[in-house]
């Protein structure tokens, strides 16, 4: 999976000068984000890189339960701007969060129809929601808008903290690759119904526009 994410992205700043990532939290990502760091330091411009997180719970920067505080070490094994990691800005107002969201995804040509990330990697919960999109929320339901929204604040998320930032269904699926990286035992039942096609999983409706590739340790 890392020879062939830092592949794919070095085709990317090669064709339009500068590739984008969709991290995700969790525990799942941490061996392609180390692989990352200490095999393919040199393998691209690392500098050209813009990096998200698909989603955040809305806690301080620094607490254990933040993305960016996962992930963020790792990512300091990699010479990567620190002025391209685009993170949720959980010390304003959820309005002024997301507005200051959509503007980062505009300045950096991710935004608008013709417009995506180029990799996105998206973690699977045992009832397979992904970024902070559950079951309960059906957020496929956005796809049939004419204009959905690129972000989303949750206030009443079934899973704790209440409070989340996620980037939208429709815009996960304007990604141009998408990585689903449904690790360890607790997720088989959740790979198994992904397999079948199951429509009451979010993950069931993710689609990037070039290819989905699933990395799991279960078998399918």
């Amino acid at each position: 999976m890392a020879s062939e994410s830092c592949a794919f992205l070095r085709e990317r700043i090669e064709a339009t000068g500068q590739a984008s990532v969709v991290l995700t939290g969790g525990s799942s990502p941490k061996a392609l984000y180390t692989c990352w760091g200490n095999e393919h330091g040199d393998s691209l411009d690392w500098s050209q890189v813009h990096f998200f997180w698909g989603d955040e719970r809305n806690v301080p920067h620094g607490t254990e339960e933040s993305n960016v505080t996962t992930a963020s070490p790792l990512l300091d094994h990699l010479p990567v701007d620190k002025e391209k990691l685009h993170v949720w800005r959980t010390d304003l107002d959820p309005s002024d969060a997301l507005a200051h969201m959509r503007q980062v995804l505009r300045d950096t040509a991710c935004s608008g129809s013709d417009c995506g990330f180029d990799l996105t990697l998206l973690g699977v919960g045992p009832d397979g929601h992904i970024a902070s999109l559950f079951p309960e929320d059906q957020p496929w339901l956005a796809l049939s808008e004419e204009a959905p929204d690129d972000v989303k604040f949750i206030s009443d998320s079934p899973k704790p903290p209440p409070e989340r930032y996620t980037f939208t269904l429709p815009c996960l699926n304007r990604s141009s690759l998408i990585y689903l990286t449904p690790f360890g035992e607790n997720k088989a039942e959740a790979v198994r119904r992904l397999e079948a096609g199951d429509p009451r999983l979010p993950v069931s409706h993710v689609q990037g526009r070039n290819a989905t590739i699933v990395w799991t340790d279960q078998g399918v």
